[in-house]
């Protein structure tokens, strides 16, 4: 038979129908995948149709709820209106700037933001249920579609300002941009044969990775419960599950957090080994967010975070239901989608390289010891990553909405996050705060002017978050970061003290609550059974009393005068377990409302204020308070002079914390009658110059005591006066105090102090300060107690001869003259002997200073508390290096050897080459006395010997090393030189001389940063416009309250 001839065109219409064929084959085959096997790629468009769909109805929750909350909390009359907010923007920064500055679709309204109503705000979340909506039924949308859908994200987050500041409305920006990068640009078929691309696949992965796995790594590095399986003995305490399975959940944690997300970064092979193990990575994320969704109460959170775990299973992994039908389509439009690959994959791994270019800081985030995480979200971190991809994102969307500025301020703005607004908060690289926060002026920056305020500074420390208005309306010093360390660790330590003393019924405020207790329940057990026994109703009463002291102490109440930002107050409620309520006081209404929106911001409540201005609960009685009260800490803000709001308050603090900017004279007789019984008082002091002895004359008249201007010995001399002058003002209310740890660090002093009530001691207080006599030629000083405690050994009792001092016997045994002292109706009160005028050294004149604090100002337990506090919990703690090596040499000092000597001052004087600080203590030591350094000074030591001492060994120093140019006779030096030695000096070489810090290595003294010192104050001019404040000029009043505050 002969073959049947066709000709060319019949040709090649019979291979362009078998090509058709083919095309149609492999895309049924496409839409019903199978199990992969070894050489076969997985496929993703099933799990691509899963993802959409889950991302969606997560959108239209999102939304939903936004409809519900938006006209309450950012409407024209909510809490923080947006409309306000994008007026202050564009007052402030100007257009086209304010759009790109905030990037919202609100602009977009016809004179926005003056026409902005809510029901803009209405229609933008409505749009964005419905646009949400329409996905979630067909499976399938394209890339434009999702990318509107983030848009509206961003444009309310955008606004939203505080309440759209937390770590899952940026989650779910960024998932949603992820998501939309999943589906084709234009086609929203379900039967598209557009492959979804593996770079995003990848990119989902990741986002679960650094979520999971940054969790974990928090966990792990931070508290010790998490190391040692104890972490839910607590969650458990009420529930009957064995412990067991208590550790066994903490180890489950650790597994789902540390291990698994490794499985998540398997590459997507052929192989199916590999496809088994990713498969297992997301089904223990999933299984892991699925309890914590059933166990917990942040199931939206959860919902969010199982979106890219999705990513990790392939069409095989899902039922039909979820299968995207397949489609005839013709042949002319597949080509072109094969025109478009070439594109689209160009594309693809373009924002794959701008991924990996932003995680790099991420990875050095997480495997840095300093591991940041978002504060208000607790169990997800949002990091550089992140914070950039959405601002660049952003920045598109910005010009976009404003039709202005282009690519060119497209890639102007973009730099401005990876510099500036990036490094906002400095204690916390790598992070900043989604929305309006970090880049926006605040409520309280517009005066009555209307002249716009520079952008807040959003600046982390501890567990808080502050907003620093720039312009200097706040004052804000980063150097008393260890100020403020310093003082949380301290707070620790004295609530840890408080609840010893509450427990073994030593406190004033333990016996008080004990003896009202059992007075209360036998009282009752009397009128309940009238013939009840006396010894049963003392028993009941008995058994009241135990039981009160065996409950925990109530929470402690906290005032901290001139808080300014509010900073050290929001650490004290978010780092000090045992604080019930802080009082934070501010003169000026502006820096009021600045500490309640930073109190805000960080997750603190605030007590709402009574008619009568006083604040509302447990703050009235706080010995009431609960134990559950006790872990929510409150701010109670007032806008009042902090002496008034101290001696106004109807109950005494626990905790008085005056840290003025300047002296602390004008506020301590406050402090002293506001302060507790037991209580603590923490003083900050910034006039160094004036304690210092540069202005003695004004030291005299603040503090009541006259400074020794001596460069070595200033620093400890400044100290003491401030103690003199504290001690003095309490004095008067029959109070004494008891030093805990007092510092001079950097260009402040930072005293805690112990306030107690006893009229017995206080006629003590003259034997604690002293009066200086200090040469005028050398640095030997004597010193002369104020007052002496003398014993009546004589029949007369009057004459000095026949009186025996009685010192020694009160340090030993109690107060004297008081009840229960040993020396009971037997001592008696004189005035201290007078110095001597001429020095014994020298021959010159002596000069007096003082009076000061001759008594410890360290408490050595109370610093070896502080200091393991700042170890157990060093990375909490950003001074850590610094406080550590501060107490280190102060847990060293002699607690019994006021002021110290200089061994560089004495050889300056001498003109000779100065011995070595261990050469120099080695010669204390082998003449049998104590010695040890000194935190304020590096280059001196503290003694119990006598100054002629000191002077023998700077003399055996000169014999051996003989200066070059002899002395003019008749000089100080020369007379010094020329006494007789009396002391047998060694310079053997002593182990005892060489402190404990120094054998191991402990860094003593650490160097601050460049630029590390006082700032300038608090500009108040700006802030007085406001109606509230006082006009100076028509009240004397308020004028003088100003000047104090300034």
């Amino acid at each position: 038979m002969r073959a049947r001839r066709t000709s060319p065109a019949a040709s090649a219409k019979l291979r362009s129908d078998d090509d058709e064929t083919q095309l149609l084959d492999s895309s049924t085959q496409a839409s019903e995948p199978t199990a992969p096997k070894d050489g076969d790629a997985p496929t993703f468009h099933r799990t691509r149709s899963v993802i959409v769909r889950f991302t969606c109805l997560v959108y239209v929750v999102a939304f939903g709820v936004a409809a519900q909350q938006n006209t309450a909390l950012i409407g024209e009359h909510g809490l923080l209106s947006a409309k306000s907010y994008l007026k202050r923007v564009k007052e402030h920064f100007g257009a086209p700037e304010c759009y790109e500055r905030v990037p919202t679709l609100l602009w977009l309204v016809p004179g926005s933001p003056d026409t902005l109503s809510d029901s803009h705000l209405q229609a933008l979340a409505v749009l964005g249920v419905v646009l949400a909506g329409i996905p979630l039924c067909r499976g399938s949308a394209n890339m434009v579609h999702l990318l509107l859908l983030a848009a509206i994200k961003r444009s309310l987050l955008e606004v939203g300002q505080t309440f759209y500041s937390f770590g899952w409305e940026t989650q779910l920006f960024e998932t949603g941009i992820l998501v939309s990068l999943l589906c084709p640009v234009l086609d929203a078929s379900p039967s598209t044969s557009h492959k979804p691309p593996a770079t995003t696949l990848y990119a989902l992965r990741w986002l679960l990775f650094r979520i999971m796995l940054g969790a974990g790594l928090i966990k792990w590095r931070g508290d010790a419960c998490w190391r040692d399986l104890t972490c839910m003995q607590y969650h458990y305490e009420t529930q009957p599950v064995p412990e067991a399975f208590h550790a066994f959940e903490v180890i489950v944690n650790h597994v789902v957090e540390l291990g698994a997300p490794w499985l998540l970064l398997i590459p997507l092979t052929r192989y199916r080994w590999a496809t088994w193990l990713t498969r297992i990575g997301g089904a223990l994320q999933v299984l892991f967010q699925c309890t914590l969704i059933l166990s917990g109460n942040l199931s939206f959170l959860n919902w969010l975070t199982i979106i890219p775990a999705l990513s990790c299973f392939d069409d095989s992994c899902w039922p039909s239901v979820f299968s995207v039908a397949s489609s005839h389509t013709d042949v002319p439009k597949r080509a072109r989608e094969r025109a478009m690959a070439t594109t689209r994959t160009i594309f693809d791994w373009t924002v794959f390289a701008f991924i990996a270019w932003l995680s790099v800081p991420v990875v050095s985030n997480l495997i840095s010891e300093r591991h940041a995480m978002h504060v208000p979200s607790q169990q997800l971190a949002v990091t550089t990553f992140a914070s950039k991809a959405q601002n660049a994102a952003c920045s598109a969307f910005g010009a976009s909405a404003a039709i202005a500025g282009g690519a060119r301020r497209f890639l102007a703005w973009y730099a401005v996050p990876l510099t500036s607004k990036s490094s906002t908060s400095a204690m916390t690289p790598g992070t900043t705060t989604p929305g309006a926060v970090t880049h926006a002026p605040a409520d309280d920056a517009v005066t009555e002017t209307q002249q716009p305020a520079p952008a807040p500074v959003e600046v982390k420390e501890g567990l808080a978050r502050v907003l620093i208005p720039e312009g200097n309306k706040v004052f804000y010093n980063k150097a008393q970061v260890n100020n403020r360390d310093l003082s949380v660790a301290a707070l620790r330590c004295f609530a840890r003290t408080r609840e010893e003393e509450w427990h073994a019924g030593t406190s004033s405020a333990a016996k008080r609550a004990s003896r009202f207790a059992a007075g209360d329940a036998k009282n009752r057990a009397l009128e309940e059974t009238p013939d009840l026994e006396e010894e049963a109703a003392l028993s009941i009463g008995k058994e009241r009393m135990d039981a009160v002291l065996a409950a925990p102490p109530p929470p402690m109440s906290v005032i901290e005068a001139m808080a300014a930002s509010g900073l050290r107050s929001i650490r004290y409620a978010k780092e000090v377990r045992d604080v019930g309520s802080i009082v934070a006081t501010e003169l000026v209404p502006t820096a009021a409302e600045s500490i309640a929106e930073n109190a805000t911001l960080s997750g603190v409540s605030l007590r709402p204020p009574r008619e009568d201005g006083q604040p509302r609960g447990a703050l009235d009685d706080p010995e009431k308070m609960t134990q559950e009260s006790k872990r929510e800490a409150f701010i109670d803000v007032r806008t009042a002079d902090c002496r008034l709001a101290m001696l106004a308050h109807n109950a005494a603090f626990d905790v008085v914390d005056l840290d003025p900017y300047g002296s602390p004279a004008p506020f301590l007789d406050s402090a002293v009658q506001a302060v507790s019984d037991n209580g603590l008082l923490c003083v900050t002091a910034t006039d160094m110059a004036v304690l210092c002895g540069n202005n003695a004359e004004v030291c005299w008249s603040k503090y009541g005591s006259y400074p020794i201007h001596r460069r070595s010995i200033c620093h400890e001399m400044a100290i003491r006066i401030l103690l003199h002058s504290i001690a003095s003002h309490a004095a008067r209310y029959k109070r004494v105090i008891e030093p805990l740890l007092c510092v001079s660090m950097d260009f402040y002093l930072r005293c805690f102090i112990r306030v107690r009530t006893s009229a017995a001691d206080v006629k003590l207080n003259a034997n604690s300060l002293s009066y200086v006599y200090y040469s005028s030629s050398c640095d030997a000083f004597h010193m002369s107690p104020v007052g002496r405690i003398l014993n009546r050994t004589s029949a007369g009792g009057g004459g000095d001869a026949n009186d025996e001092d009685a010192n020694d016997a009160i340090a030993e045994g109690g107060a004297a003259g008081s009840r229960g002292g040993p020396g009971r109706g037997a001592n008696k009160y004189a005035s201290g002997l007078a110095g001597p005028h001429v020095c014994e050294e020298t021959g010159s004149r002596t000069l007096v200073g003082g009076p000061i604090w001759n008594g410890p100002i360290h408490n050595m337990k109370f610093v070896r508390s502080v200091l393991d506090e700042l170890k157990r919990d060093r990375r909490n703690f950003a001074a850590f290096e610094k406080l550590h090596g501060l107490l280190t040499v102060v847990q060293e000092e002699l607690p019994d050897a006021p002021l110290h000597v200089d061994m560089h001052a004495m050889a300056t004087f001498l003109k000779c080459t100065p011995p070595s600080q261990t050469t120099f203590k080695s010669a204390l030591v082998n003449a049998g006395y104590r010695v040890s350094g000194t935190h304020s000074n590096p280059l001196a030591v503290k003694t119990d010997a006598p100054t002629s001492v000191t002077w023998d060994i700077m003399r055996a120093w000169v014999a051996e090393h003989p200066i070059q140019k002899p002395h003019p006779e008749n000089s100080p030096a020369y007379r010094m030189l020329e006494k007789e030695q009396k002391t047998e000096v060694s310079f053997f070489r002593r182990s005892e001389a060489m402190s404990d810090a120094k054998k191991k290595n402990v860094t003593r003294f650490v160097q601050n940063p460049a630029h590390w010192g006082p700032q300038r104050a608090a500009s108040t001019r700006a802030k007085r416009t406001n109606d509230d404040a006082p006009s100076t000029e028509r009240d004397p009043k308020a004028a003088r309250v100003a000047a104090s505050a300034e």
